[in-house]
């Protein structure tokens, strides 16, 4: 015992070889599963789906934070600038509170429907991103000549109508948070945001058609492959806003409207309607409203890059 007092070196080796074998035998001997798993599409998609979704949480978090931090800039005044340097643990901070703070429903709320609607909106937005290509094929070293992985969550033939399709499903989640509240103003707050919704979506697809048509493909993986091509002689991408710029400036307005975010937020308009739809929300419930707007602008910002901007693809090159 005096031996092992005198020696924590020993002590600290001893607890290296007990606890790092077994480690490292585990490491060892589930190397080559853990390489049979990332080789399958299936299981690779399920990890790519799982990163995905941090990162764009963590997108929307400090989505938000950039914008608070304009809104300061424009209104001549401090934004968020305590938390962590430049205020950038503001959005760890949020959440912690949002978390922690006491969750109310009120007494004549429709319960079951008042709960529901925020998460139904929230998966909504959350599961768009699955047919979106972030990256083209490839394959892994110890993968077999021939065999390729595709960047992507699922490839569907109708990929672009899913999307729409989930998108659109938005619009009943607002509906119901409104109307389940019991509260005119939150209810007529849900009419509005509905009739915006409804009335932007013509429009998205007008725009989404002329992609369809000049693509060819309802893929959006062929459709950022039909952009790689020469353009005018010099090698490059043969983007479709090139040949349609005013539908790309038309598929950014109507995607702002979509999300609801300035200056297209007359559902949340403090003025006659407190807070719109979501004015009897607290805690979780109410962020999981504003987390939806934030990843539905995120995946509509994808969608626009994949359709008008060559996707992953880099001008000068195949990606």
């Amino acid at each position: 015992m005096r031996f092992i007092k005198a020696h924590p070196i020993f002590v600290a080796s001893l607890l290296l070889i007990v606890v790092g074998g077994p480690v490292l035998w585990a490491v060892v001997h589930w190397w080559a599963d853990l390489k049979a798993i990332l080789a399958d599409q299936f299981w690779f998609s399920v990890l790519l789906s799982l990163g995905l979704i941090g990162l764009i949480m963590t997108a929307v978090a400090y989505a938000i934070l950039l914008e608070r931090k304009l809104s300061a800039w424009i209104q001549d005044r401090y934004g968020p600038n305590r938390v962590g340097p430049f205020g950038l643990f503001q959005p760890l901070a949020d959440g912690l509170k949002f978390l922690l703070k006491e969750d109310i429903i009120p007494r004549y709320v429709d319960k079951v429907l008042f709960v529901f609607a925020p998460w139904m909106i929230f998966v909504v937005a959350m599961i768009g991103f699955a047919i979106i290509p972030w990256g083209g094929r490839f394959r892994w070293p110890w993968m077999a000549e021939g065999e390729f992985l595709s960047c992507q969550v699922a490839s569907i033939d109708v990929g672009l109508l899913y999307l729409l399709a989930v998108g659109s499903l938005g619009v009943y989640g607002v509906v119901l948070g409104g109307w389940a509240s019991n509260n005119k103003y939150s209810f007529y707050g849900a009419m509005r945001a509905a009739a915006q919704m409804l009335s932007y979506e013509i429009p998205m697809g007008l725009v989404i058609l002329v992609g369809i048509l000049t693509t060819g493909s309802l893929r959006l993986e062929q459709m950022v492959d039909a952009q790689a091509a020469t353009v005018w002689g010099v090698g490059g991408l043969s983007w479709t806003l090139l040949y349609h710029p005013v539908a790309a400036v038309i598929l950014f307005i109507t995607a702002l409207a979509e999300a609801k975010r300035m200056p297209f937020d007359l559902a949340e308009s403090e003025q006659e309607l407190i807070g719109g739809y979501h004015t009897e929300y607290s805690a979780m419930k109410l962020a999981l409203f504003f987390l939806a707007q934030y990843a539905h602008m995120i995946t509509a910002s994808a969608l626009m890059v994949a359709i008008y901007f060559g996707g992953y693809l880099i001008p000068g090159g195949r990606g």
